[in-house]
């Protein structure tokens, strides 16, 4: 309004503002939102938005298949999937993030809801709002466990390859060979079992386990051990009668298992036996012993069969 010397308005000025490319830069921006939410969402790279604190702000749908976790439980929460051992690691990583520095195709393990661990490849970029310092990050994840157990068998296979034609003897390379199955699946000992020509019977010839005095002593005991075919019972009965590998992911839970207190008295929980068949026929059998209580991996099961295929050849 305008108002002359008295206090009486007298007239009023109106200002106009042109807002038509406001609008259009929003209707822009609103569009932009929805066809990146909607990328996000349809992603096969699981994609997580945190602050720079690590909460987590966003989840998308991959992220909950590779881990798990619905987006509800995730929000909210630090180093969901990072485990225990790792927290620093992680820590480190968001470290180098927010600071900008170069972050692409990094291999680490992470932990699903389940406990289980993940082989994945991380990438990430800063969160930025203009030319402000970062506010948070993003994480591309990639599952790359189907690639590591190609790897694994891969390598296996080139290695017992390679002491099968370098030694001079089965029996010789044998307890090489157990070494590289225990290492590389993760098992704390192994022993091979074959049948004797002149009575039939299922004796330990080789063996090797990591250098701890109990389960040393497991191994000893383990080698006084004489089986015979019959009831099918028991971890070496079992796969001598199926012709197939046996797994048992608790050995506290199997009773038939006759060295089963011995085992657990060495802090071996889990067991796996595999054949060693020549022309179709049951010629041995190699047994491998776990740390912890596994559940049955079908990867590592059909490793073992072809490594028994190539040790019988």
């Amino acid at each position: 309004a305008i108002y002359h010397g008295a206090g009486d308005a007298i007239g009023m000025v109106e200002m106009f503002t042109d807002i038509s490319e406001y609008k259009r830069n929003r209707a822009a921006l609103q569009r932009s939102s929805a066809s990146l939410a909607a990328l996000v969402a349809a992603s096969p790279l699981a994609i997580i938005v945190q602050d720079e604190h690590g909460v987590i702000m966003r989840w998308n749908e991959a992220a909950q298949r590779i881990f798990g976790w619905t987006e509800e439980e995730a929000i909210g929460q630090q180093m969901l999937a990072v485990p225990a051992d790792r927290k620093a690691e992680g820590a480190e990583f968001r470290g180098r993030i927010l600071r900008g520095e170069p972050f692409a195709d990094v291999e680490v393990v992470r932990r699903r809801k389940d406990g289980s661990h993940i082989p994945v490849s991380l990438s990430a970029a800063p969160l930025r709002v203009g030319g402000a310092a970062a506010s948070g990050i993003v994480l591309f994840v990639a599952d790359i466990s189907e690639r590591k157990r190609a790897e694994l068998r891969q390598n296996l296979q080139n290695a017992v390859t390679v002491l099968l034609a370098e030694a001079a003897s089965v029996e010789e390379v044998i307890p090489r060979i157990l070494k590289t199955l225990c290492e590389g699946l993760g098992w704390m000992a192994g022993a091979r079992r074959i049948v004797a020509r002149d009575d039939g019977k299922l004796r330990q010839t080789e063996d090797w386990g990591v250098p701890v005095p109990e389960v040393q002593a497991f191994l000893r005991e383990s080698a006084t051990r004489v089986d015979s075919s019959g009831a099918n019972a028991g971890l070496l009965r079992r796969v001598w009668a199926s012709g197939k590998p046996v797994w048992f992911a608790d050995i506290a839970q199997e009773p038939t298992f006759v060295r089963g207190a011995a085992a657990l008295a060495a802090g071996l929980h889990s067991a796996f036996a595999f054949p060693i068949m020549v022309s179709g026929e049951f010629y041995g059998v190699i047994e491998l012993f776990g740390r912890e209580v596994r559940a049955r991996d079908e990867e590592i099961v059909n490793i073992a069969a072809e490594i028994g295929s190539q040790i019988g050849q």
